[in-house]
């Protein structure tokens, strides 16, 4: 197995920082200057992708998740790029996920086209309503450049990260093109919160993380700058599915490894499991309580109201009447293929008519609308399928970039469940190619945990000799 120490010593923070210092560039500078200059980064695009290396992931973890006609460009890179990996995608059981993709591939363009010829849809727009198939394909390009996310690219991307983090509590919109990476700031300060907890109480070595010490000092001094926080529903969701997992000593800690696997397993399956359980619970109640819900404010969680009022209102009259509404849609308009155009939902809240062009804050009922009754529940299964993957891959892996996992893991189930922005244009290569590359990597294991490893195979009976043997080889 390869090792991570070597990737440190060959990881050039210089080269890295300064295609970093690109991708912010064209945030600040290019972003609202029209598509014409965005072309001109298309060479410096497929660069990036088609070459992967340690240092170009930091930039395009930015650079692709601007929603513009270069995240678009960037899914086309990656799709000519697969072909070119189709040995490592045999080698890394990735075929059942090409193989879906490409037989899709087909249809996707067809209906393209006739959006584009047919009704005048403009090119990027036209693209653009197929974000939740075009995410798949950056899920792939993780998976197979799982072996080049390593501690010490995670280490660097957690300061841009935090820095879109402030910008985005700070209400900073001046900058429109940083304003457009917010969709990261759940997943960000979760992580944060999980480092800063593990760090002090001993459970996380970040000694050699330089960048995301730093970055946890600038996340506290954010939050005083902000205030006392008001959190919506899905971060509280995310972080209570993540701190299952990341406060069970078996599982974290891994103190107990048969214990750790099996209830990393059982937690992983019914994770996986409640955003179908929740969809059909909401669905079933709303007629029931939408009455008696009805006149709670869901849009000031923090007024002082009844907190069980206010969760009730916001599960049965924003998203139980809405979720009704996209139902009703699919039934009326949605057929085996994605559609030519997007309809808008309409749902009632008791005498009251709605018509509107929200997404459907639900992945699977989402993916259904936007992908027909075929392609999209399929998406759907991949999706949680590489979400139960991504949890399972904490076991016998380093505790840093497990906290990245299971952070990741508790925001996309989060999302799945009553959201839908992990597939959307401005965020979908930083969630699916995270997940992607997290779900498959095997890290290596700090020299802190080695020789905690050696010493405790010691205690329990074994020869100094094997001891010292397992700490060399691990090395």
């Amino acid at each position: 197995m390869s090792s991570d120490k070597n990737f440190q010593q060959n990881f050039n923070y210089t080269n890295a920082g300064m295609h970093l210092l690109v991708a912010i560039f064209f945030g600040i500078v290019l972003y609202d200057l029209g598509e014409a200059p965005k072309y001109l980064f298309f060479p410096y695009v497929i660069f990036l992708i088609a070459q992967p290396r340690k240092e170009h992931f930091p930039a395009l973890f930015i650079l692709m998740c601007y929603g513009t006609v270069l995240t678009i460009f960037g899914a086309l890179v990656v799709i000519v790029f697969s072909f070119t990996k189709l040995k490592e995608i045999m080698e890394k059981d990735l075929f059942r996920l090409w193989l879906m993709l490409i037989i899709s591939l087909p249809v996707y363009i067809i209906v393209t086209i006739y959006r584009i010829s047919s009704i005048d849809m403009p090119f990027t727009e036209a693209i653009a309503m197929d974000d939740y198939y075009v995410a798949f394909w950056f899920l792939l390009y993780g998976a197979l450049c799982a072996k080049y996310i390593t501690r010490w690219v995670l280490n660097l991307t957690t300061l841009p990260l935090v820095i879109i983090f402030g910008l985005a509590i700070l209400d900073f919109d001046a900058v429109a093109g940083l304003s457009a990476l917010k969709r990261t700031s759940v997943m960000t300060e979760i992580m944060l919160i999980f480092f800063i907890i593990k760090s002090l109480s001993g459970q996380l070595d970040v000694r050699n993380a330089s960048w995301a010490k730093f970055a946890m000092v600038l996340y506290i001094l954010f939050r005083i700058a902000d205030g006392v926080p008001q959190y919506k529903f899905t971060f509280f969701i995310a972080i209570i599915i993540s701190s299952v997992f990341m406060f069970n000593p078996n599982i974290f800690q891994q103190k107990n490894k048969a214990l750790a696997l099996r209830q990393t397993k059982y937690r992983s399956l019914i994770f996986i499991s409640v955003p179908f359980a929740f969809l059909a619970f909401t669905l079933y109640f709303t007629p029931y309580l939408l009455e008696s819900l009805y006149q709670v404010d869901t849009i000031d969680y923090y007024g002082g109201g009844n907190i069980i009022q206010i969760i009730g209102a916001k599960i049965f009259v924003d998203r139980g009447t809405l979720w009704l509404g996209v139902i009703q849609g699919i039934q009326e308009h949605s057929g085996l293929l994605p559609p030519v155009e997007q309809w808008l939902i309409k749902y009632s809240i008791l005498q009251n008519e709605f018509e509107v062009d929200f997404e459907s804050h639900n992945l699977f009922l989402g993916l259904i609308r936007y992908n027909g009754f075929i392609i999209g529940p399929l998406l759907a299964i991949t999706y949680l399928r590489w979400m139960y993957k991504l949890a399972m891959n904490i076991y016998k892996n380093d505790p840093f970039i497990n906290v990245f996992r299971l952070s990741i893991f508790g925001v996309g189930i989060a999302v799945f469940t009553t959201g839908q922005y992990t597939l959307s244009l401005n965020a979908s290569f930083f969630f699916m190619a995270f997940t992607g590359a997290l779900a498959l990597r095997h890290d290596y294991i700090p020299d802190k945990e080695k020789k905690k490893k050696a010493k405790a195979l010691f205690r329990i009976g074994k020869s100094k000799k094997e001891s010292s043997n397992l700490a060399e080889n691990m090395n």
